[in-house]
C-alpha cells in the first residue's frame, strides 16, 4: 500500500527478462503524469541497448520503457533531455515522483475502490 492507495506492479517475462508495465487512463485519481484520454498499458518488448553510458543503472534482466538507443546523440543534449524530464513532471506533479507515479508501479488504485474490486472478485 502506498499513500492510501493499492500500488499494482505488474511484469511480464520477455525470453528471460522481466518488463516493467506502465498503466495510463482517464481516471482522476490517477497521478497526473499517468492520465490519458484512453485506458492504456505500455511495456518494453525488446532486449536493453547497449550503452555506452546510463543515468542510472537497473537491474539486469529489467526491461524498462525508457530503455531507448540514444546513441548518436551528444552528452549535453542527452542530459538536457534527461534532467529536463525530471524537472517537468515535477512541475507537472508539484513535487518529485512517489510510489504512486513511479515506473515500478503500473497502477496506483485508491484503497476503497481497490477493496470494492476485490470483493467482487470469485
Amino acid at each position: 500500500m502506498c499513500e492510501g492507495s493499492a500500488c499494482l506492479g505488474y511484469r511480464l517475462k520477455i525470453e528471460g527478462d522481466t518488463s516493467w508495465i506502465l498503466g495510463f487512463g482517464g481516471f482522476d485519481f490517477l497521478p497526473k503524469t499517468r492520465q490519458a484520454l484512453f485506458t492504456e498499458i505500455v511495456f518494453r518488448c525488446k532486449p536493453k541497448p547497449e550503452y555506452q553510458q546510463v543515468m542510472k543503472e537497473s537491474e539486469a534482466g529489467v526491461l524498462h520503457v525508457a530503455h531507448m538507443d540514444m546513441q548518436g546523440m551528444r552528452e549535453n543534449k542527452f542530459k538536457a533531455l534527461w534532467y529536463g524530464s525530471m524537472n517537468h513532471v515535477e512541475e507537472i506533479l508539484g513535487r518529485s515522483s512517489d510510489l504512486r507515479s513511479k515506473a515500478k508501479t503500473t497502477f496506483a488504485i485508491p484503497l476503497n475502490l481497490y477493496q470494492e474490486m476485490k470483493k467482487g472478485t470469485p
